[in-house]
């Protein structure tokens, strides 16, 4: 009689472990849905749906008793109270990437499945693996060129404020890792701001893993002003950087740089050299023509305006302004840079040839990537050309998810050159520079070197 008793016991308890293993894995609770989320392994894949079947009959002790009408409470064990056929089944079907992150959940779990080195370095494997592990650490961000992290305290920002002491050796060594030289460069002399494949990496970071990681593309923002009294002419660079996405749903980052050179006449020949990318220039043909036409243009218009205002008595200036020509678009196919070239009048200051530039610079997971690279390497053998469709183009795309329009940024940019208001408005660099970073004024000490004013260093850590 005790045998019979004892016999009944055993076989209650098998079925209830049982019947709790195959609830738990058709009705997982987000406790162990967190354990089960990883790639190749989703309950919904054949695999997880033969594990259920599985458990079906594998006599198990793990779970606790607890009446199967109550399953709104219903307590789940982890993933490392999983049997250990099941363990390995789950292991098989993960990549070795994914692998070497489940051994690193635990000891037990890395018991298992952890190995010394589960795979070369410096290939696919790793740089998956350890790009997973700085999702974790919003202070990180992980390198392909270095194959190690980088702290974001140690990445200067593309401004000249909140400089840094850090040297990365190795990227000198790569072409993907230079700066967008030849994109920036709208004064005849080197730009302040320099834009690196790290700042993409710490802005599409934050896309991807929320507000604590990497940088806010506000930080980005630019604007630069640099007056040639020689020759008197004024150069304005403006940079608006904005996350987008393209139909498919893949996000990328994406610029919006806009050049200004101001010249108090209509002579074409005081234009200063601008490079448009790494293959076009204002002094392009195609490109000239629209700026000597629309020099000339607006010089008869204002001809006409004098003599209206001669005649009626007022003056005309604010209508002359509305009555520009429309800008012309281009698209530079090697580096798929699209730009629109127009010529307006600034106020009393004379007039201004202005181009704007929207670029797309990929989605910040690998520095090789075709969409950074074309903009860094100018040699044309090396470039994939592609036409992209109007609706999907950069500029489209970036306009739509913009907090801030083209013609709310024209007309800030020309707030700012109208009667030096870049003096009032903007912090002095030195000499004839003036600087904006960060779309905010800073204080002065924010642009001294790191060695001569340790407070700017401790300020930015602090905000």
């Amino acid at each position: 009689m005790l045998m019979i008793s004892a016999w009944l016991a055993a076989e209650g308890s098998y079925r209830g472990s049982r019947d709790r293993a195959t609830y738990m894995f058709k009705y997982p609770t987000k406790e162990i849905n967190n354990h089960l989320s990883f790639p190749g392994a989703c309950i919904s894949s054949p695999t997880m749906r033969s594990l259920i079947s599985l458990i079906s009959w594998i006599p198990s002790p793990w779970g606790q008793t607890v009446s199967s009408d109550n399953r709104s409470t219903r307590l789940v064990s982890y993933l490392e109270d999983l049997p250990l056929e099941i363990l390995y089944m789950i292991a098989n079907s993960l990549d070795p990437a994914t692998k070497a992150c489940l051994s690193l959940c635990n000891h037990h779990l890395h018991s298992l499945f952890g190995e010394k080195r589960p795979f070369p370095i410096r290939t696919e494997a790793w740089h998956r693996f350890h790009t997973n592990l700085a999702r974790a650490r919003p202070s990180l961000i992980y390198c392909r060129v270095c194959a190690h992290f980088h702290r974001r305290e140690d990445i200067s920002l593309p401004g000249p404020a909140w400089r840094t002491d850090a040297r990365f050796p190795q990227h000198s060594t790569d072409q993907a890792m230079r700066s967008l030289q030849w994109c920036v460069s709208v004064h005849q002399t080197e730009s302040l701001y320099h834009f690196n494949y790290m700042h993409v990496q710490l802005a599409m970071k934050r896309h991807y893993c929320g507000p604590e990681h990497g940088i806010s593309t506000d930080e980005l923002a630019h604007v630069e002003v640099l007056t040639f009294p020689s020759r008197r002419v004024t150069s304005l660079l403006s940079v608006d950087v904005c996350v987008s996405a393209a139909a498919g749903g893949k996000a990328s980052l994406c610029l919006r740089l806009q050049n200004w050179a101001l010249m108090p006449d209509f002579n074409v020949h005081r234009l200063p050299f601008i490079r448009v990318c790494g293959h076009s220039s204002l002094h392009a043909p195609h490109v000239y023509a629209v700026i000597k036409r629309g020099l000339e243009t607006c010089m008869w218009r204002g001809f006409e305006a004098r003599e209206t205002a001669r005649e009626m008595g007022r003056q005309t200036e604010t209508e002359t302004e509305t009555q520009s020509e429309a800008p012309e678009t281009f698209h530079c196919s090697p580096c798929d840079t699209i730009y629109q070239v127009e010529v307006c009048t600034c106020g009393d200051e004379g007039v201004a040839v202005v181009v704007t530039k929207w670029l797309d610079l990929g989605a910040g997971l690998d520095p090789h990537d075709d969409r950074w690279r074309r903009h860094i390497l100018t040699e044309r053998h090396e470039m994939k050309e592609i036409v992209l469709p109007p609706q999907e183009s950069t500029r489209t795309r970036f306009e739509r998810d913009s907090c801030v329009s083209l013609e709310e940024l024209s007309r800030r940019n020309s707030s700012l050159l109208e009667g030096r208001a870049y003096t009032r408005s903007m912090d002095h660099w030195f000499d004839n520079v003036w600087v904006l970073q960060g779309n905010k004024r800073l204080p002065i000490y924010c642009y001294l070197p790191p060695k001569k004013n340790i407070l700017a260093s401790h300020v930015r850590f602090r905000n």
